[in-house]
């Protein structure tokens, strides 16, 4: 028992030196640079519904998701306003049909190109070698 003790005892001293060293030689945060990031998730991407309304209608599918992607443009318009120089969409943010989501994307480098920042946009394209479902 007595040679797990020291054993515990050694490896803890030192990850708690470690720590101790790491913060006593840690520059001044009011010395270093910062950026301002902004995330924001405007909706939840509700996959199932979005499946079936594609299945059902895909007129509707696509507004749907274009007006999904025009709110996420325009939080990154304000989020720029409000100084951004990172801003960052969630995850399924830019769903849909593969000229929908390039179409998203372009304006979004146009976007960020203008702004000089830089703009993280995760895509899901459906059916991106074409072949949809037949229209319902």
């Amino acid at each position: 028992v007595r040679a797990g003790v020291i054993a515990y005892a050694v490896v803890l001293l030192a990850v708690l030196g470690y720590g101790a060293i790491r913060l006593w030689t840690a520059p001044d945060p009011g010395s270093q640079e910062t950026v301002t990031v902004i995330s924001f998730t405007i909706a939840e991407t509700h996959m199932q519904e979005l499946n079936e309304l594609l299945a059902e209608d895909q007129d509707a599918f696509r507004r749907k998701t274009q007006d999904l992607h025009a709110q996420y443009l325009a939080m990154t318009e304000t989020a720029i306003s409000d100084g951004a120089e990172i801003v960052l969409w969630p995850e399924l943010a830019v769903t849909g049909l593969e000229p929908d989501v390039q179409a998203t994307v372009a304006q979004g480098q146009a976007l960020a190109r203008q702004a000089d920042i830089y703009l993280a946009m995760p895509t899901f394209t459906l059916y991106p070698e074409g072949g949809l479902p037949a229209d319902g």
